[in-house]
């Protein structure tokens, strides 16, 4: 049954970000409409069950991002010490071509 927050979070999600044709999909493999999942969305809305699940959900996307920019930082790192690396062999190999 789908008529909980914990099941209907992940098909708002679907419908915000990936649009009606994949709610429909999900309407057609759970016997629902997509007006009747549209219905238990806002019903449980208005009932405050999803703000939880909807700040956890951010919760967790922001998390993602602090983790990629954590990624990207290491990266940036990585590739300024290598580039330093070369600065210096590429000075010596031209040292050692002048001499």
């Amino acid at each position: 049954m789908i008529d909980t927050a914990t099941d209907l979070d992940s098909y708002e999600y679907i419908l915000n970000h990936y649009g009606l044709e994949s709610l429909e999909k999900i309407g057609y493999e759970t016997g629902k409409s997509v007006n009747a999942i549209k219905q238990i969305v806002a019903r449980l809305k208005s009932r405050g069950e999803l703000a939880k699940n909807e700040k956890e959900h951010a919760t967790m996307l922001l998390n993602e991002k602090k983790e990629e920019i954590q990624v990207l930082q290491a990266t940036v790192k990585f590739y300024q010490s290598a580039c330093k690396e070369f600065t210096l062999l590429s000075d010596i190999v031209l040292k050692q071509i002048n001499s």
